[in-house]
């Protein structure tokens, strides 16, 4: 009996919500739950979540995996390393139609080195949720697309 009682006061929903998180903050779980409550096409978000996730096919990450390839130089450019920010984030292509994009929606910014954070800057906190979710919804089209 006192076995049974030790197991259910160490166990319970808190505790495996905290297991769940691994660790990661508020602000991805904020992320998180406004990434999935966009209504976008699912291969384009599921790409966009890869993204958010450094899980692209990316030279680095296939070399990481230790995957052939030629060389580690961006495919857009072949200036840098082909990371997965510097592809869809900081290549001089990505720049230039993020860029578009921005005078497009009236932004003006400066471009953090995380994916997440990126994709929060499409997120206004006095904003409906409309026009939230359509933001958001420009963000996963523009990562798909690049």
């Amino acid at each position: 009996m006192d076995l049974d009682k030790r197991f259910k006061s160490r166990v319970s929903v808190s505790s495996a919500y905290r297991i769940m998180r691994g660790g990661r903050g508020e602000e991805w779980f904020v992320m998180f739950n406004f990434f999935w409550r966009i209504k976008a096409l699912p291969s384009a978000q599921l790409t966009a979540w890869r993204v958010l996730g450094n899980k692209m096919a990316t030279k680095v990450n296939l070399l990481r995996r230790e995957v052939a390839v030629r060389n580690s130089l961006c495919s857009f450019c072949g200036e840098k390393e082909e990371e997965y920010f510097h592809l869809f984030f900081y290549c001089r292509l990505s720049w230039l139609t993020w860029n578009l994009c921005y005078a497009w929606l009236g932004i003006t910014t400066v471009v953090p080195f995380h994916a997440f954070s990126h994709f929060l800057q499409f997120r206004s906190s006095n904003a409906p949720k409309p026009v939230n979710l359509g933001l958001g919804n420009i963000w996963i089209a523009m990562v798909s697309e690049i």
